[in-house]
C-alpha cells in the first residue's frame, strides 16, 4: 500500500464511530496474527494466546484489540461513570476530578477513560509506574505529552514539583480544570516538546527547573525530543525516564539505543501492544513493546 493510499485509509478510519473502528481492527488483527502464526516456526506463545483471545471475543463489545489480554475484560464500558462540570466531562480518580476534552460526548468520554484505565493496569505493557519506578520526594518531574494528566495525578503524592508539557489546546483546557487546586506544585506548559522549531520547546531550555524524572508519550516524536534535550539526557541529573516505544515500527530499537548511549540501564515492560500505526504492514511486526524504563547508571 503506497503512502498516499495509507493516509487516505487512515483518515477514513479515524472518522468512523469507535465501535466500527474496533470491529475493523478485530478482523485485521485476526488476519495478521493468523498469517504470523502460519509463517513463524517458533512464534512466541504469547502471540498464539493473543490470537485465541481475539478469536474467542471478536463479537464482544468489550474487546480492545490494542490490548488482547484476558485481564482487559474486567474493564466494562458501563462501569465508567462520567460526570460533567462547566461543560467538561470528568471521572473520579484517586479522590480527584480527572477531566476530558470538552468536545467529548458522554460515550466518547466513557471509551476514552476506559482505555486509559486499562492502559495503566498493573498487567498492562503500557503501565508507567511499577515498583521501584516511583519518583522520590525530591523529584522534579516532566510529564511530556500529558494529555489528560493521569500520570501527574499518580505522581502527586511523591514528587516535589511536576511540569506538564501539552500542546493540544483542548487538553490544556482540561488540565487547568483537573489541577486547579495544585498550581503550587503543578506547572502547565502549553507547548509540544521538540527541537525548538515549529512552535515546540526544547527540554534543554528547562534544565534550570531541575528536572530529574521524565515521562514521555508523544506519538512517535521522541527523536525530536532527544535532539532538543541531548544536554539534559547526557547529564547525570536526569535519573529516571519512562518512554513509550510503540508509535513507530523502530521505536523499540531506537529509543533503547539512545538511552544506552546516554548511560541508562533499561527495563522493557512485559507483553505487547497491538498497533496498526506507522510501519505496520504485512511485512512489519504490528506487535510493539509498550514502555521502556531507564535509570541512570552510577559512575
Amino acid at each position: 500500500m503506497n503512502r498516499m493510499l495509507y493516509s487516505l485509509c487512515k483518515r477514513i478510519y479515524h472518522n468512523l464511530p469507535v465501535s466500527i473502528q474496533e470491529k475493523i481492527s478485530v478482523q485485521l488483527a485476526l488476519r495478521w496474527m493468523k498469517n504470523y502464526i502460519n509463517e513463524q516456526s517458533k512464534e512466541e506463545p504469547l502471540v498464539r494466546d493473543m490470537f485465541h483471545f481475539i478469536q474467542e471475543n471478536q463479537f464482544s463489545e468489550n474487546i480492545i484489540v490494542r490490548y488482547p489480554y484476558e485481564w482487559t475484560l474486567k474493564y466494562q464500558i458501563d462501569d465508567i461513570d462520567v460526570f460533567h462540570e462547566g461543560g467538561f466531562p470528568y471521572v473520579k480518580y484517586k479522590g480527584r476530578k480527572l477531566f476530558g476534552k470538552q468536545s467529548f460526548s458522554k460515550f466518547e468520554a466513557k471509551c476514552y477513560f476506559r482505555l486509559l484505565f486499562m492502559e495503566q493496569d498493573e498487567a498492562s505493557p503500557h503501565r508507567y509506574l511499577k515498583q521501584g519506578r516511583y519518583p522520590s520526594d525530591d523529584s522534579v518531574v516532566a510529564d511530556i505529552g500529558a494529555a489528560e494528566g493521569i500520570f501527574t495525578i499518580d505522581c502527586l503524592d511523591f514528587a516535589k514539583e511536576i511540569y506538564l508539557f501539552e500542546g493540544d489546546e483542548a487538553w490544556v483546557e482540561a488540565l487547568y480544570r483537573t489541577f486547579s487546586h495544585e498550581f503550587n506544585k503543578v506547572h502547565i506548559i502549553p507547548r509540544y516538546v521538540g527541537t525548538g522549531k515549529d512552535n515546540t520547546v526544547r527540554l534543554d531550555d528547562y534544565i534550570h527547573k531541575g528536572i530529574n524524572y521524565l515521562k514521555a508519550d508523544i506519538e512517535g516524536h521522541e527523536h525530536e525530543m532527544f535532539l532538543g534535550g541531548d544536554v539534559l539526557f547526557s547529564s547525570d541529573f536526569l535519573r529516571q525516564v519512562l518512554l513509550c516505544c510503540y508509535h513507530r515500527s523502530k521505536d523499540a530499537e531506537n529509543v533503547p539505543l539512545f538511552l544506552a548511549k546516554h548511560n541508562y540501564a533499561m527495563q522493557m515492560n512485559e507483553g505487547f501492544i497491538f498497533s496498526f500505526s506507522e510501519g505496520c504492514t504485512k511485512h512489519a511486526n504490528c506487535l510493539r513493546r509498550g514502555v521502556v524504563y531507564g535509570e541512570k547508571k552510577r559512575q
